[in-house]
């Protein structure tokens, strides 16, 4: 339970990003938002990320690096459904030249999300890498797609195929 914990905090972070922007939307359409309220709700998502860049750091000092492989698949997976709402709520924004600029936050939030999973996947690959799972072209491969949108996935269920079926 302990352990659950800090990936707990690092799964949440791509839900506080729609979370946010509804908020927004909700204010656009019933009581206006403040100047001031506006900006305080822009940094809950980054509030989230320092509190899931700690969770990252804490579970990675005490991780059991074999089983990092699956919890990287899991942890990605779980935030898929978060990742396809930023999508959503940024495509209406690009309509008007006016609101670009929310496109421009929520890709920005979107990739601290995936940096913060990509930590946890860059560990995991490096492991395979040292085990002798992936040769050493194929490590440098996916720990670069750790970072990149839909890739990162991709790059997870192949590391935990690939693993599973030597081990």
């Amino acid at each position: 339970m302990k352990k659950a914990i800090p990936l707990f905090l690092v799964g949440f972070m791509p839900y506080s990003v729609p979370l946010v922007w509804i908020c927004l939307y909700a204010g656009a359409f019933g009581t206006p938002i403040s100047n001031l309220g506006f900006c305080l709700l822009l940094l809950v998502p980054a509030a989230f990320w320092l509190v899931g860049l700690a969770g990252v750091r804490i579970f990675l000092r005490d991780a059991d690096r074999a089983g990092l492989v699956r919890i990287n698949l899991l942890v990605k997976l779980a935030q898929i459904p978060a990742h396809l709402a930023i999508f959503g709520l940024a495509l209406p924004c690009l309509t008007t030249p006016f609101t670009w600029m929310f496109v421009v936050f929520m890709a920005a939030q979107d990739w601290m999300a995936i940096g913060l999973t990509g930590r946890i996947g860059w560990e995991a690959v490096a492991w395979c890498g040292e085990q002798g799972i992936l040769s050493r072209e194929l490590t440098a491969r996916y720990k670069l797609w750790q970072s990149i949108p839909c890739a990162d996935v991709y790059s997870a269920v192949w590391v935990y195929k690939k693993k599973e079926r030597l081990l």
